[in-house]
């Protein structure tokens, strides 16, 4: 559809030589008086080229009206006129005008400061477009966070915290504890993996709503090593704990609390130990150590296997991934993500040839700093 341009002049041999200039490319609306232009304008012109010396009122108060007008205050409008002070520009310009034109006008000047107008007002729309877009999607993105939220989250924890109840309270045999924590761990793999889409965004835009509380860590690693069980099982691989160099056996009531967010701490730890293992030779040992230092808390993940050449410099990059046919390259790069958020670092070190370590860095102090991060 081709684009509108009104032309405003009281001199009918003007209006006629714009036309002629103009017609075979535009469609063309025509005025006289400064009163009929605005009129005119509420039909919405993409161009207004616009004569300053009119009848009745002037080409200064026509262009001021329709910029006061929110229906016609984004129409461009050029001044096209004999007065060339440049008291006359800068009166035009401060009404709203974006050009000027002097008269006589030269047919290939008019065409080029039409073009280059037009083009500015199309390009203008294509940003505002695209800014709806964004808004519509933030907004349709706000309605599926709610529903996520509230919908189904709200069951998920009952599915996730039911189960722990009863193996609690209840005498059971090996085969209702299994199945049992088969419905727990199905449960906080859905509310990881809901929690993740919904928090990946919110990290990003510095808008995740941060409310660290008291987190065993030695209980997460131990509710990872049970998900990863079938993986540890086929690979032969082993997996340790240790807690300031010492090596935890067995079952123990010993706790290691940081303060930060319990379902963040876990995706992070999680994403982290399931890539250690995965990268693993079969019959090595996957290794976790938990350590203070400094007034801080340090989370190191040992394996054996070096990361590649290629990806090493952009290890924590969003979408890197290497090897893996159903990898989505997030898992790391979300990891740094929850480790800033709780105010901390996490760095890869390969200076071990054949090995890989993936080091986490936590501050003591985080649980005064809850709040928008």
């Amino acid at each position: 559809m081709r684009q509108k341009i009104l032309l405003v002049d009281d001199d009918t041999a003007n209006l006629k030589l714009l036309r002629e200039i103009l017609q075979n490319d535009y469609d063309l609306m025509f005025a006289k008086t400064g009163g009929v232009a605005i009129s005119l304008a509420e039909k919405q012109p993409d161009l207004i080229l616009l004569d300053i010396m009119l009848p009745e009122v002037d080409g200064y108060e026509v262009c001021a009206q329709l910029k006061s007008n929110p229906v016609t205050q984004d129409i461009p409008v050029i001044f096209v006129t004999v007065r060339t002070s440049e008291e006359d520009e800068t009166r035009g310009f401060v009404a709203g005008a974006v050009d000027y034109i002097t008269k006589p006008v030269s047919g290939p000047i008019v065409l080029a400061r039409v073009r280059t107008q037009l083009s500015l007002l199309e390009a203008r729309r294509e940003l505002e477009r695209r800014n709806e877009e964004l808004r519509q999607a933030a907004l349709q993105r706000e309605v599926v966070e709610q529903i996520m939220r509230h919908d189904l989250k709200s069951p998920l924890n009952t599915i996730v915290s039911v189960p722990e109840i009863l193996l609690e309270e209840l005498s059971l045999n090996s085969t209702q504890e299994k199945l049992l924590r088969m419905v727990a761990e199905s449960g906080y793999n859905l509310l990881e993996q809901i929690n993740r889409t919904l928090d990946l965004y919110k990290m990003e835009q510095g808008t995740y709503f941060f409310e660290p509380a008291l987190v065993d860590l030695l209980e997460a690693l131990d509710r990872i090593r049970f998900e990863i069980n079938d993986l540890l099982r086929v690979k032969r691989l082993g997996f340790e704990m240790r807690v300031d160099g010492r090596l935890l056996k067995g079952e123990s009531n010993e706790r290691f609390p940081v303060a930060g967010d319990k379902l963040l701490l876990r995706a992070m730890l999680s994403n982290l130990i399931r890539n250690a293992a995965e990268a693993s030779p079969v019959g090595e040992v996957v290794m976790v150590s938990l350590s203070r230092a400094a007034e801080q808390v340090v989370v190191a993940i040992h394996n054996k296997g070096g990361v590649p050449l290629e990806i090493r410099e952009r290890f924590f990059d969003k979408f890197t991934t290497f090897g893996k046919k159903r990898g989505t390259g997030l898992g790391t790069y979300s990891a740094r993500l929850i480790a800033r958020t709780h105010g901390g670092e996490i760095r890869l070190d390969t200076g071990r040839e054949g090995m890989t370590t993936v080091e986490i860095r936590l501050p003591f102090n985080v649980l005064s700093s809850g709040g928008r991060v």
